[in-house]
């Protein structure tokens, strides 16, 4: 039996930067958003890889919360990008980007070898 590659190898392995982000180039389900997949032992689960890397990466989700993409970009895992707030939040921020549009130029970048840093546990990054 193979053996299993940390998260953060799985992740690296599926991502490129695009601008200020740093974009999913795995999996996705036909909405654009991200799909990854592990297992522990026996059960397999599935999650968004901008909420695997926001847990990662800043801590847990609080309960309730919604991970929001400040680029409006659904594959990207930036996680200086990804933002918990309320789903009604995130409900108006993105009918807000579809009237009025979204400038993502001023969003903080990442190099892929900090995102990796991060990915590590190395905070330092943020």
């Amino acid at each position: 039996m193979p053996a299993h590659r940390p998260m953060n190898v799985k992740i690296l392995e599926k991502v490129e930067r695009s601008g200020a982000c740093i974009v999913w180039t795995g999996a996705k389900r036909p909405n654009g958003y991200g799909v990854i997949g592990w297992s522990d032992r026996t059960i397999a689960h599935y999650d968004s890889p901008h909420r695997v890397v926001y847990a990662m990466t800043r801590g847990e989700i609080p309960t309730g919360m919604h991970i929001d993409h400040l680029c409006r970009n659904r594959a990207c895992v930036n996680p200086l990008h990804l933002e918990p707030v309320t789903q009604a939040e995130n409900n108006r921020r993105a009918n807000a980007a579809r009237w009025h549009g979204v400038v993502n130029d001023q969003l903080p970048a990442m190099t892929l070898g900090d995102f990796a840093a991060l990915l590590k546990g190395d905070r330092d990054h943020l």
